[in-house]
């Protein structure tokens, strides 16, 4: 934690999928928007380091990531390749021949989050406060 008692934090619930050929691109009627049946959610001192967590978490480059994602402030968007519907993690480098060539389509998936710069409560103090009253 920093020395201000604040961290970031970023819960990722909501996600759109849509098959994806290479030469084609995205087609929109296989879209499918699904709540995951378990947040994710990352923690870290910094937005530096949060973001360095989730890109290793889905395995995706800084291009991967979309800050302030619709123009919303605080969304992070994190788009990834996977090989099935279900699939969070990129495996677009495991098989980015095969894509590129046609011979493979893939999963394109945006994850939607949005990121809170939390503060961690100092229990004792606001247990005093509480006594007080």
């Amino acid at each position: 934690m920093d020395k201000t008692g604040k961290k970031y934090m970023v819960m990722f619930s909501l996600v759109h999928s849509e098959l994806d050929n290479f030469k084609k691109g995205c087609d929109p009627s296989t879209g499918c928007s699904r709540f995951l049946d378990e947040p994710l959610v990352f923690e870290a001192d910094t937005l530096k380091e949060l973001l360095k967590e989730i890109k290793k978490f889905f395995n995706v480059s800084q291009s991967g990531l979309l800050l302030n994602s619709c123009d919303e402030l605080g969304r992070l968007d994190v788009q990834t390749h996977s090989l099935t519907l279900d699939g969070l993690r990129c495996s677009y480098n495991r098989t980015v021949k095969d894509f590129k060539t046609g011979k493979r389509d893939l999963w394109l998936n945006d994850i939607c989050g949005h990121v809170t710069k939390i503060e961690s409560p100092d229990l004792k103090k606001e247990l005093e406060i509480e006594n007080r009253k």
